[in-house]
């Protein structure tokens, strides 16, 4: 039984380690966790040339990933990433949450600092309430700021083509109508629009 136990440990530790791991803030930034606030506003222009296109270093290119499982993200969506990670990040007060859960989440915490560590109710409650406020500026952070021109733009030719539609399936109603009134008030009078047999 111990054996059994023992295999399957590790093969689901094999198949978690083959899991994509979503880069952090600071790597996004491409700062160290030390960096001071000017190292990252620095960094943040740094890369928003390279990923806005009104940048001066601005390429309109997608770069492949190395590994399968990562998805290839378009330059318009890295740079929503990297306002994301910039707007956390030069805050004093989300930065120190994010660190926190961080490193709560990669289970940096060394053993001393894990024994001095009481939990509390108001530490709980603070921590949710940071794990809200974080998922907030991620949905806000992708709603609010850009948005992918070529989606708005596929949706706006979607709606042209319904409105052409739409228009054209009233035109032929409106058309038969007309025709079906016509042949009425024809047969109704006698006029030769009666069908001739032929004797």
């Amino acid at each position: 039984m111990p054996w059994c136990s023992l295999w399957l440990l590790i093969g689901a530790r094999r198949a978690v380690s083959y899991l994509p791991r979503r880069k952090s803030y600071y790597e996004i930034l491409g700062v160290r966790r030390d960096a001071s606030d000017e190292e990252i506003k620095q960094a943040f222009v740094r890369r928003s040339q390279q990923l806005h296109p009104d940048g001066v270093e601005y390429k309109a290119e997608v770069k492949k990933s190395r590994d399968r499982y990562v998805p290839d993200l378009s330059p318009t969506e890295q740079f929503m990433r990297l306002k994301q990670a910039y707007d956390v990040l030069r805050k004093p007060n989300m930065r120190k949450e994010y660190d926190r859960e961080l490193r709560w989440g990669r289970n940096e915490l060394g053993s001393d600092e894990l024994a001095d560590m009481t939990v509390t109710e108001e530490s709980t409650k603070s921590l949710q309430v940071t794990r809200t406020v974080m998922r907030g500026v991620r949905v806000a952070g992708q709603r609010e700021h850009f948005f992918d021109p070529s989606v708005e733009h596929a949706k706006l030719q979607k709606n042209k083509k319904f409105a052409y539609a739409a228009v054209t399936l009233i035109f032929f109603v409106v058309m038969a109508d007309g025709a079906y009134i016509r042949y009425l008030s024809s047969r109704q009078k006698g006029s030769p629009m009666r069908p001739i047999s032929v004797s």
